[in-house]
């Protein structure tokens, strides 16, 4: 929602550290909200979540994709504190 789209190779080239130019030619690297490691895990998380119901067939990996639309209201499942901020999950599922 607030994120900037500046998905760019991550990590930076060196050539973006150098002191002399405006940090916003960094953040255009290194926006924190498309670190490459952080899109990572939340791409593992919930491929796992969704083959662990489809796949291995068990219930209890439901409660990770059980999440609130509004994430100020509540830490996701398997998430720490204040890390799913500002995210959103959309689904389309069929239903059972």
């Amino acid at each position: 929602m607030y994120a900037r789209h500046n998905v760019a190779p991550n990590p930076p080239p060196k050539e973006i550290f150098d002191t002399s130019l405006h940090i916003d030619e960094y953040l255009r690297y290194g926006d924190s909200v498309w670190d490459q490691r952080r899109l990572n895990n939340l791409n593992q998380h919930f491929v796992t979540d969704f083959l662990g119901i489809h796949l291995k067939n068990k219930e209890t990996y439901k409660s990770y994709l059980d999440v609130k639309k509004n994430t100020e209201q509540k830490n996701w499942t398997g998430f720490n504190p204040r890390t799913s901020v500002d995210m959103e999950l959309l689904q389309d599922m069929p239903q059972e």
